[in-house]
């Protein structure tokens, strides 16, 4: 499925359990390429601790507690692409 809202310029796509959230801009992607991609994931904690390890080239930051109710993290990867991965608080 499916799902695009132009007027706030934000898409979904999901299959199954997976979902990706796309937008043209983000304001944390500092001189990249303004796209971003948000992950939804049961432990966003735990991946941000196995992706640093790994050494995944980029910049992190977080993990954070928003006020929308996720715990999150932010992957900006070496051209500049926003990821942001979020799990339930």
């Amino acid at each position: 499925m499916t799902e695009l809202d132009e007027a706030a310029q934000y898409g979904f796509a999901e299959r199954g359990p997976v979902q990706l959230h796309l937008v043209p801009e983000d304001p944390d992607d500092l001189g990249g390429t303004a796209d971003a991609v948000y992950l939804y994931v049961s432990d966003a904690d735990a991946l941000h601790v196995e992706w640093t390890s790994a050494g995944v080239p980029g910049r992190f930051m977080g993990p954070h507690d928003t006020p929308y109710g996720l715990r999150e993290f932010v992957y900006v990867d070496p051209e500049g692409t926003v990821h942001r991965v979020g799990s339930p608080l």
